[in-house]
């Protein structure tokens, strides 16, 4: 719990705390409405956005109704952002260890492919669970030989199901599976090349392309309410992936290159014109290319290291690894990927990746431990998906047999592959909904890890292992540029004294009381260079009601911009967050020059590449004082976005 002492006063309004912070920076600097084309400041939703905001999923097998029912509403008051089913297809005619229910086996079309239970109570549950969002985890690819889509495929090659195969498979062609009826394979029930064989369905078909926009558009979205597909090995059927070039020598037939991830990326943008909210994931990208190659969403795998360390902190009270971590997870790659990369230029900020980590350790079954340890990793950029639980079950036997599904393939139970234990419940709704409910906690919010000093017992410590950590988050492309001072201490209770020299002095000037995100109650001392917060054994406080503005990438990309005043000056820092902070406290920056940063073919876990950053004066007309070039210019807006009041999450 966080200490009431100094959280005493009732929160005020955020419009009103947000209209404060903003009088300054309209006094400083022009109208941006003075500036030619500026409809690229105006704030516009992306319905892809909500996935910017998750901070946790859980996964379950599905297995009755009754259990999806039960599970669900449980995990919703636990605060889980998204369930991830697998399973709940009907796969009873091709069982299988490796296939794990990822398999297809029956058509996934019609009303209600759902093995149990009926629409009506479906949609009845999908209504009451929300705003937690539904994620559908399979294979579209592969389709085992013993369904009967399979079957009416082999009896009938020319109809549209027939199609569905590729046919003349030579051993070249076969991918990760022998070739099943002169058609292309893929996985087998047991695994690569073993068991029962599955054929593989092209992306590239026009009649599978057609099959599948209907099913995930009209069956799976439109009539069960999903939001997100997570595709298994992440549509990667191409030549040589992972250096595999014996696994699938040729890649998926029928595509060009026998690359499918374009052809994935088809099927997906042909969804999203039908149902623009849904959002893809995927278990294995590697590069920030593969992702815009597959137009997915939600990248990741992540490192175990990761959460070792994060729950290290919150068990011991001991941060002091955590950042070393975080800033490797890519979560803050993904932000400067997102200001830069010419792929998603005009679609900042609802547009872009973030990142997810798969969670294979076990549930944390304190309550409060949990929400912080949830909270620290989203904090950083990154949602977690738990997905193997060591000591959950998945089969009431103790026989693993090559035919029965069992979630635990080369497990012993317990240890279960989907089936994990359900997050803790303690209070409802849970604090895990404020990263639903406010723009700032968004994970492609720009992040910054704060100095600060811990004062227990009388005893001041400097370190950062010192038993809490502080991150600035400032949601810079948002609609208000809201920022927050998230700080997390898992250790004893103590006094926290953060070091925020680096904010605009101005603002600090102002007199802003942040209040509390989590309690909605407001501190009792207003910002300052040096702030002292007491906090509570194992509490956090989110402080917000302050903007640190607005910094609109401008659509295109330049080079050599010039000031209509000449005011021009390098940045002293080479990381963006720092750039902007720096911007942000000089009166006569409005525009900040970045120059571009390759990260097209970086791996997914690596660190936000350095930048240089040139801050700029007023530039009336980019297209008149810029030239043409690979860089960004981000414009300082003087308030919030025009159309700011229509966020919603």
């Amino acid at each position: 719990m966080l200490p009431t002492k100094k959280f005493l006063q009732p929160c005020v309004s955020s419009s009103y705390l947000m209209l404060r912070a903003f009088v300054l920076l309209l006094s400083c600097f022009g109208s941006a409405t003075q500036d030619v084309d500026h409809a690229d400041y105006a704030w516009k939703n992306n319905p892809l956005q909500w996935h910017q905001h998750l901070a946790r999923i859980v996964d379950h097998r599905f297995s009755t109704m009754d259990n999806l029912e039960s599970f669900a509403r449980e995990a919703k008051l636990a605060g889980v952002s998204a369930l991830m089913l697998v399973g709940l297809q009907n796969i009873s005619s091709c069982p299988g260890p490796w296939y794990n229910g990822l398999q297809l086996c029956e058509h996934i079309n019609g009303s209600y492919p759902v093995v149990d239970g009926t629409l009506q109570r479906w949609r009845e549950l999908r209504e009451e669970l929300k705003p937690m969002r539904l994620m559908w985890w399979m294979n579209p690819a592969y389709w085992s030989v013993q369904g009967s889509v399979f079957q009416q495929a082999i009896s009938n090659p020319m109809s549209d199901v027939g199609k569905f195969f590729s046919r003349g498979a030579n051993s070249s062609a076969q991918c990760w599976g022998h070739n099943p009826n002169g058609t292309q394979g893929s996985w087998g029930s047991e695994g690569a090349f073993k068991g029962v064989m599955s054929s593989l369905a092209s992306f590239c078909s026009k009649s599978y392309a057609d099959y599948m926009v209907d099913a995930l558009s009209n069956t799976w979205t439109a009539n069960l309410g999903f939001d997100a597909y997570t595709i298994d090995i992440s549509a990667n059927y191409f030549p040589d992936w992972m250096g595999l070039k014996t696994m699938c020598h040729d890649g998926m037939m029928q595509c060009t290159a026998g690359d499918g991830r374009a052809g994935w990326a088809n099927i997906m943008q042909r969804v999203r014109a039908a149902q623009p909210h849904v959002v893809q994931s995927g278990e294995v990208y590697e590069t920030w290319q593969d992702l815009m190659i597959a137009d997915a969403n939600i990248g990741g795998q992540g490192r175990d290291t990761f959460h070792v360390v994060t729950k290290h902190a919150v068990f011991t009270g001991d941060v002091a690894g955590v950042e070393a971590e975080a800033r490797i997870t890519g979560a803050d790659a993904a932000v400067v990927l997102c200001h830069l990369h010419p792929h998603y230029d005009g679609k900042q900020p609802g547009g872009c990746p973030s990142m997810y980590f798969r969670d294979n350790t076990p549930t944390i079954r304190n309550p409060l431990l949990h929400r912080m340890w949830v909270s620290l990793e989203a904090a950083a950029g990154i949602v977690s998906q738990h997905d193997f639980d060591p000591e959950s079950y998945c089969f009431a036997g103790e026989e693993i047999t090559s035919t029965t599904y069992n979630g635990c393939y080369q497990c012993a139970n317990p240890g279960a592959w989907y089936n994990v234990t359900n997050d803790p419940i303690s209070e409802a709704p849970s604090l895990l909904s404020a990263f639903f409910e406010h723009r700032v906690l968004n994970r492609v919010a720009l992040r910054t890890n704060l100095n600060l000093t811990i004062t227990r017992h009388g005893h001041t410590n400097a370190s950062r292992g010192g038993g809490a950590i502080a991150y600035l988050k400032h949601d810079s492309m948002g609609p208000n540029g809201d920022a927050a001072i998230l700080i997390f201490n898992p250790g004893a209770a103590a006094n926290v004294t953060i070091d925020l020299s680096m904010l605009p002095p101005a603002l600090l000037e102002q007199g802003i009381f942040p209040y509390d995100l989590l309690t909605k109650l407001r501190a009792s001392r207003p910002l300052a260079k040096s702030y002292t917060v007491s906090m509570d054994a194992q509490g956090m406080a989110f402080l917000s009601g302050f903007s640190l503005g607005v910094f609109a990438p401008r659509k295109g990309k330049r080079k050599n911009c010039r000031a209509d005043d000449r005011y021009s000056r390098v940045a002293q820092t080479r990381a963006l967050q720092g750039c902007v902070l720096e911007c942000a406290s000089d009166m006569h920056c409005e525009n900040i020059f970045v120059e571009a940063a390759d990260m097209s073919n970086a791996t997914l876990l690596s660190a936000a590449p350095p930048v240089t950053c040139t801050l700029l004066g007023s530039i009336r007309d980019p297209d008149t004082r810029c030239e043409g070039g690979s860089g960004t210019l981000l414009r300082r807006l003087p308030g919030a976005r025009s159309g700011a009041e229509k966020w919603k999450p």
